[in-house]
């Protein structure tokens, strides 16, 4: 597994990185999951130990900031039980009433027409939710280390024949790959012939950097754990929504929000929390889709 020479440090062999990237895909692939049950725990703990906590149920896409609320939510009285799934799966949640809270993300240049539009417009109602910003975040193609593809944009993923990393469709990401094989001409069919799909955006990177794929879409931060390359494309927005009869409820998480983001670790380039916290009361004064 490890190569030494004298007067070297001591270096992987073939095989040896082959494992230590087959461990780390796998971690990636089960990410959500794990802080699924993660959470879960961290529910019934919280709940054995303050059952006069407040319980709000945060159903969506999976995002490392929100995960991370979970202890000032507990010192606010309040229990966040997150059922991380998808941006759409959230909201329907929501809809149904199996959550309080949903989270999703989107490009953040989607305009009227968009397939965000097409996609999000019906499960967001702006008569009955209410909601707020949570972060922007850089997303982009990652790529290997040097970059030894010359990949530079989205066409190229066509241009070269590259093993490309997709998404499912439902979460956010896909919605961008959806535009931008819109903008480009291309489609999905044409796409699915040199791509597979992955679960997330840590799996996208981490398939990357193991040599398993040439490029994907994610965000910055997942490119910047794995140690690849990221070429950034847009920034998306993450928000979270209720409806309006829970805001008095919600209300605490909005506090959390933001004193999450003043303790947060500046990430020039690749997340922008400013915004964290802040009330949206009309879905049609922030989105011109209705």
């Amino acid at each position: 597994l490890v190569s030494r020479e004298r007067g070297k440090p001591a270096t992987l062999t073939p095989l040896g990185r082959k494992l230590l990237w087959a461990e780390r895909s796998v971690q990636a692939k089960y990410a959500v999951d794990i802080a699924k049950i993660v959470s879960e725990l961290n529910t019934a703990f919280a709940v054995a130990s303050d059952p006069k906590a407040k319980l709000l149920t945060v159903s969506g896409c999976y995002d490392p900031f929100v995960s991370s609320l979970q202890e000032g939510a507990n010192h606010a009285g309040l229990i966040l039980d997150y059922h991380f799934s998808t941006s759409t799966e959230g909201l329907r949640a929501l809809n149904a009433r199996q959550a309080v809270v949903a989270g999703f993300n989107f490009p953040g240049s989607s305009g009227r027409g968009s397939e965000a539009s097409k996609v999000f417009r019906p499960l967001i109602n702006p008569e009955r939710m209410a909601g707020c910003h949570v972060c922007r975040r850089s997303q982009g193609l990652v790529v290997a280390k040097e970059n030894p593809l010359g990949i530079q944009s989205f066409e190229d993923v066509f241009e070269k024949t590259v093993r490309y990393a997709s998404r499912a469709s439902g979460t956010g990401t896909y919605t961008l790959q959806q535009e931008l094989l819109h903008e480009k001409g291309r489609s999905l069919t044409e796409l699915r012939t040199h791509s597979a799909v992955y679960s997330s955006h840590m799996a996208v990177a981490t398939a990357v950097a193991s040599g398993e794929a040439d490029a994907g879409l994610c965000v910055a931060e997942a490119a910047d754990l794995v140690g690849a390359d990221f070429i950034p494309l847009m920034w998306e927005n993450y928000y979270l929504a209720w409806m309006k009869e829970d805001t008095k409820a919600v209300e605490p998480l909005l506090a959390v929000l933001k004193a999450g983001a003043a303790r947060a670790t500046e990430q020039q380039g690749k997340r922008d929390l400013s915004r964290s916290g802040e009330r949206i009361d009309d879905w049609r004064e922030e989105l011109d889709w209705f």
